[in-house]
């Protein structure tokens, strides 16, 4: 193939891109090259036009070694149209760097951009990179090159899927090559069989490929040259572009650079950090709204002679509402975007808060109405956590997740804290009434500024005609959907999120309890605050942690571990200190550190799922978060049983520690960071439904 093994490409193509930029600096020297024979005696505008012609030849050439003819031209129709190429020596120069850059001379092209002030569109240091990837295929190393891919462009498999599924077909290939009929027939049906259900083309290619398997000897048989070393270099070429950044269109009249499968739809930075703020707010709010109705409960109980079951039961059918929408919520998301979603469900929930007084005042029977109107917000609401995983997924790359998640995660804490603050201000000072107005109008107005300032004024409205076409993401069957649950690394994810939700609802619930009985004298505001204070920089610790390792090199597999080992484990160390504690001060850094401990799990498992299944992270993230809060419902209610039973806060702590053991010895031995998911995903420049 090649001497230097920065090249990758072969000899011919090499002499021909070199003779070519040899004839533009002629071209720019004003005289011939020294390639050019000295046996041109010719003067003035003979010379002229014979140094014309011999570039013009030498540029048609390089054509040709760099675009493939398209097959319904003829030769002669093919040539005539290279004649016609009118050439710039600006546009020949930047073709030459693209060309260099493309087929991977870094050295010529670090050359190439001395010489003619020409610079590259990608870092000539990522070349490297390709190369690599370039080898391992014509070793037939086929998942280590995938895997090399997507840690280098997480989102490149998943826009051009016409290129996964040659590299897929490839590494059929070299199963069959190696004899082993198993596992090619178990890939095969695995991986490669639903993308021969949804495209003719893929389909043609996989009988192919499987027809290997019913002869003896495969490579004499009519499909043997897929057995071909060659066969190997047939797949499609990587653009270096792709797989670190997207450079813009600047070939003037030459066109550009190779197209890329998928324009990339993830957030630039700056825009990130906006959404990164105004999510923030928006789960800040979210929270004011949810906690509204539990600080005013007391005085709106004695308005209204509400019993403590009666009380009870309005705080409860929340929570109810709120395990109903969870899938629902993550699937529209997957669909049609989670901005859509987070903004109507933020406008719905936001004018619910803020009509709460009205209902309370003008309905004959007020505890049914605040009973239906919390179980409406629950499921309001509850589609705010899976349409924010299906958003991250879908807009930010993988190394500024942890960042992202954990900040907007963040705001429901700075929410308690703000509303467990200025609302017992206001409701002390304005009465019941002001809480629920002023959370409600501020969500809404938050809705609004989002549809106004980052949707442009997009409507947001969700039809069914948009449920129902693929967009970006495309519907999954059942048999998909258990398939995918059968994966040991999903599995992990859901059992982990069950037991970090189950301990986090128990922690919440009934650490006010604990201090109350274990320390009566003790100020309320103490060690209702102190936590959330520590938990908030916690949790934007652990993400800037978290995308700092990825950013570093570091496996994302591991550093999700290592956030959940912190989230779950050395957590669980100051749980069970809590159960020889004697001092208050000392019970409360002990709470503050698990509570800030317990966020490193917006770094570790809540950003797992979107590894494994970016297509359809809003739907998964709902199951795990149903499943959270219903098992968090029943160890709530568990761990009163222990209290009455064992008359020891002791027993709850163990509990707590045991079930976050169990989560996390879960991750640890199946957590994985690769795609695992199976949906189809439509190309925008391929007829292919993979």
């Amino acid at each position: 193939m090649v001497a230097d093994r920065t090249t990758g490409i072969s000899c011919r193509s090499t002499s021909v891109s070199m003779t070519a930029i040899s004839s533009v600096r002629s071209c720019e020297r004003g005289g011939p090259s020294k390639s050019q024979p000295d046996g041109l005696d010719c003067c003035g505008k003979e010379k002229q036009a014979q140094k014309k012609k011999k570039t013009k030849y030498f540029f048609r050439l390089f054509i040709m070694s760099y675009a493939e003819k398209p097959e319904d031209i003829t030769k002669d129709e093919w040539m005539d149209k290279l004649n016609n190429v009118h050439i710039q020596r600006a546009d020949m120069n930047r073709l030459i760097m693209n060309y260099l850059v493309t087929e991977g001379f870094k050295e010529a092209a670090e050359k190439f951009r001395m010489e003619s002030g020409i610079e590259p569109s990608v870092d000539l240091d990522s070349l490297d990179e390709r190369i690599k990837i370039r080898e391992m295929i014509l070793k037939g190393q086929i998942q280590e090159a995938i895997a090399l891919i997507n840690s280098l462009h997480p989102e490149l498999l998943d826009t051009n899927r016409y290129l996964y599924f040659h590299l897929q077909q490839q590494h059929l290939i070299e199963l069959i090559r190696l004899r082993e009929t198993e596992a090619a027939l178990e890939f095969a049906q695995t991986q490669l069989a639903e993308q021969g259900e949804e495209s003719r083309e893929c389909l043609t290619e996989m009988e192919r490929t499987l027809a290997l398997l019913a002869f003896d000897n495969p490579e004499e048989s009519p499909f043997g040259d897929l057995l071909n070393m060659m066969q190997r270099q047939k797949n499609p070429n990587l653009d270096l572009a792709n797989l670190k950044d997207n450079p813009p269109d600047n070939f003037g009249t030459l066109g550009s650079q190779k197209k890329w499968a998928e324009s990339n739809s993830n957030w630039s930075r700056p825009v990130a950090r906006i959404w990164t703020v105004v999510l923030l707010l928006g789960t800040c709010l979210l929270y004011c709204a949810r906690v509204a109705m539990p600080i005013c409960a007391v005085t709106m109980a004695e308005k209204f002679k509400w019993s403590k079951s009666e009380t009870g039961m309005v705080l409860g059918s929340f929570f109810w509402g709120y395990c109903f929408t969870q899938v629902l919520g993550g699937y529209v998301s997957d669909r049609v975007g989670g901005e859509k979603v987070l903004l109507l469900a933020a406008a719905a929930w936001g004018a619910m808060t803020a009509f709460t007084p009205i209902l309370a005042r003008f309905c004959s029977r007020p505890i049914v109405c605040m009973t239906l109107a919390r179980f409406l917000m629950g499921l309001l609401q509850g589609v705010h956590y899976p349409s924010l995983a299906s958003l991250c997924s879908q807009k930010v790359i993988e190394s500024e997740r942890g960042f992202l998640m954990s900040t907007v995660g963040s705001g429901s804490y700075l929410g308690t804290l703000v509303i467990g603050g200025i609302g017992s201000l206001m409701l002390d000072i304005y009465g019941w009434e002001s809480v629920f107005y002023v959370s409600g109008l501020l969500s809404v107005l938050w809705a609004y500024c989002m549809w106004k300032y980052l949707l442009k004024g997009e409507g947001p409205i969700i039809t069914l005609e948009s449920l129902g076409s693929a967009g970006a993401q495309s519907k999954l069957s059942k048999r998909h959907w258990l398939r995918l649950f059968k994966q040991p690394a999903v599995c992990a994810v859901i059992i982990t999120h069950l037991c970090t939700a189950s301990t986090f609802f128990t922690l919440l619930s009934w650490l006010p309890t604990f201090f109350k009985d274990t320390f009566p004298d003790a100020k309320g505001w103490v060690f209702n605050v102190i936590p959330w204070f520590v938990a908030i920089p916690s949790s934007l610790f652990s993400g800037c942690l978290s995308d700092h390792l990825i950013a570093q090199g570091f496996d994302t597999a591991s550093v999700r571990k290592l956030m959940q080992f912190f989230s779950m484990g050395v957590s669980s160390i100051f749980t069970l200190s809590l159960c020889g504690t004697t001092t208050f001060t000392t019970a409360v850094a002990f709470v503050s550190a698990t509570m800030g401990l317990t966020t490193f799990s917006h770094s570790g498992v809540s950003l797992n799922v979107q590894d494994l299944a970016p297509t359809c992270a809003g739907s998964l993230f709902g199951v795990m978060n149903t499943c959270g809060a219903f098992t968090g419902v029943i160890m709530v209610y568990f761990s009163g049983y222990l209290i009455e039973a064992t008359g020891s806060w002791a027993s709850v702590f163990a509990l707590i520690s045991v079930v976050n053991l169990l989560g996390l010895g879960t991750f640890l031995l199946f957590a994985e960071a690769r795609r695992v998911d199976i949906e189809v995903v439509k190309s925008k420049y391929h007829n292919i439904h993979i």
